[in-house]
């Protein structure tokens, strides 16, 4: 992975920050309150619902200020200055568990997607060079509060309200089949919420071997039934993707920054999660239930799960081109050039 600096840019970046001294303070106010609600109405019918609180600019607005922060840890990072950096990290990682509270899997989406941004930070400013203990205990202190799929969970529980609201006020049906549907789009929450508790081969497995064919009228019937199932399993399929992917990405940046702590330099043996002084789990691959791969490579440390191919491609956590990376965690990047005043345009 690799990290490009140019010091006209980074001056830029730094004038434009300067302009707005208000945002910083602000957003670690927002990080630092004990709860996080935005007062929404959840008695307006499911399409002004949408229309109202996902539509508008709340999601633009919080994923501008995580691009705030995003540009405060690359400056500092350009500046040498990777504990500061971390500090921007962490404070994304806050902003994301305050979000993450809110319903629907959309917004569970939107608060993956910043968290993502935050551990991709924090792996480039682990591998760019020394950080202090204080700031990896800190790190790995709030990504302990992440990497639970508890709010996968609790998406797809309200998902399931929502969707069976809306068939029951918005969409037209018959009454035939009407119980049988509802049944059957409850059922397919149901079973993807219990396998979310599992490794991602089981939910392939079961996917890939369902059984289409019915054996009585009544098999017929749920059959019938089930195209709603079969058409929406899909979609919930790709959030539980989502949600494993960046489970495997918070367990790589831990593994990563306990290693770079923990075995020195010239150490190429690999330790235990207890070793690390992690939690079992954090040393398992959510796709597959097994252990993490970690390799050391000469700029640094590799880790990385399989990825929904279940298969180990050697450890092809980048994009190449318009391919998109086969596994899933973190490598070595090159390392940050320091930003000397010199360098600056005047």
């Amino acid at each position: 992975m690799k990290r490009s600096y140019n010091a006209e840019d980074m001056k830029k970046v730094e004038d434009t920050l300067k302009a707005y001294p208000n945002i910083y303070p602000l957003l670690e106010q927002m990080a630092a309150c004990p709860d996080f609600d935005l007062q929404k109405d959840y008695t307006l019918t499911p399409s002004n619902f949408i229309k109202k609180y996902i539509d508008d600019n709340i999601i633009s607005s919080l994923r501008a200020s995580v691009r705030f922060l995003r540009a405060r840890a690359k400056l500092s990072n350009f500046h040498g200055n990777r504990d500061e950096a971390l500090k921007q990290t962490i404070l994304i990682l806050q902003l994301s568990r305050k979000f993450e509270q809110e319903p629907l899997i959309i917004n569970y989406l939107v608060t993956k997607a910043i968290e993502g941004m935050a551990l991709e930070c924090a792996n480039e400013t682990l591998q760019a060079g020394p950080v202090s203990d204080q700031a990896r205990d800190e790190l790995d202190e709030e990504l302990a509060l992440h990497g639970s799929l508890d709010k996968l969970r609790m998406a797809f529980k309200s998902d399931r309200a929502y969707s069976l609201d809306s068939f029951r006020r918005e969409l037209p049906r018959t009454w035939i089949l009407s119980n049988l549907w509802q049944l059957s789009m409850l059922n397919m929450f149901d079973e993807v919420s219990e396998y979310s508790l599992h490794p991602y081969a089981d939910w392939a497995a079961k996917v890939d071997n369902q059984s289409s064919k019915p054996k009585s009228i009544f098999g017929i019937l749920a059959n019938q039934a089930n195209v709603i199932a079969d058409l929406g399993r899909p979609l919930l399929r790709s959030p539980l993707i989502v949600a494993y992917r960046f489970q495997a990405l918070g367990r790589a940046v831990r593994v990563i920054n306990a290693l770079q702590k923990k075995v020195p330099a010239d150490n190429n043996t690999v330790p235990t999660m207890a070793e690390l002084g992690l939690p079992d789990e954090v040393g398992i691959d959510p796709f597959n239930g097994k252990p993490l791969i970690i390799k050391k490579l000469p700029e640094g440390w590799l880790v990385y799960t399989v990825g929904e191919n279940l298969k180990d491609d050697g450890g092809k956590v980048e994009e190449e081109g318009d391919n998109r990376p086969l596994d899933v965690g973190f490598g070595p990047i090159t390392p940050v050039k320091e930003m000397k005043e010199k360098d600056l345009p005047k």
